[in-house]
């Protein structure tokens, strides 16, 4: 699921990666407890951003919705669907499926498919790196499934390199959300939900793990067959 290396995927190289927010961690400011990270790099690092906003306004430090929605306003959906492709280091580190639906066709067709079903002809892609980390591997993918979206019939709009602020603002105003995976999917997830948007629920993890269950189930059986097949006829 990756498009060959060409001009187009090396000029996306130099964009999804904005170095002026490098290990900018939103959502992990959000999610994680106090204590578990020192996050408070953000107040000295990135002054005026939803981060250092959050952690100076919130007592609790941790999963504070009614803070961080004060913080991000409620305005009216720039784009009507919105969908968050987590890349990066995730890529490199064989976390990829899991994380970006990486390698994951059944996952992506059961999308397109949910977005021809309820009339969705236009999609905003979220997709950007926090870090300098698999930029190549991650350009490769993002426009692979660009095309993909394409290809289906969709009118896909992107823009790489925009701050992550911006992209959380698009994205929690949305009338219809879904994202791969990471904290800064889960955070804009949650405040979408809590807009009374739509957040779309791919449930091919859990198909896959009926069928792991299923065939570990099989397999124990057949065993247990075989053992008792030539332990009888020892007999």
């Amino acid at each position: 699921m990756l498009e060959p290396e060409s001009e187009e995927t090396k000029d996306l190289e130099k964009k999804i990666y904005n170095k002026d927010w490098d290990w900018y961690r939103l959502g992990d400011t959000y999610y994680r407890p106090e204590g578990a990270n020192d996050l408070t790099y953000h107040v000295d690092k990135f002054p005026d951003s939803i981060a250092s906003e959050y952690i100076k306004q919130s007592s609790s430090r941790s999963n504070d919705l009614d803070t961080i929605k004060k913080i991000i306003k409620k305005e009216p959906a720039k784009y009507e669907t919105v969908i968050h492709i987590r890349i990066g280091d995730v890529i490199c580190y064989g976390m990829g499926s899991s994380y970006s639906a990486y390698e994951n066709k059944e996952w992506w067709e059961q999308l397109a498919k949910y977005l021809n079903q309820n009339d969705i002809k236009s999609v905003y892609i979220i997709a950007g790196s926090h870090t300098s980390l698999c930029l190549d591997k991650s350009a490769q993918y993002v426009l692979n499934r660009i095309r993909f979206l394409k290809e289906k019939g969709f009118t896909v709009v992107y823009e790489p390199g925009k701050q992550p602020d911006e992209d959380l603002v698009i994205a929690a105003n949305s009338k219809n959300f879904i994202s791969t995976g990471g904290n800064y999917g889960k955070l804009m997830s949650e405040i979408v939900r809590t807009n009374g948007g739509n957040v779309i629920t791919i449930k091919i993890e859990q198909d896959n793990l009926k069928y792991i269950v299923i065939y570990f189930i099989v397999n124990i059986v057949i065993t247990l067959m075989f053992v008792l097949f030539f332990s009888y006829t020892k007999l």
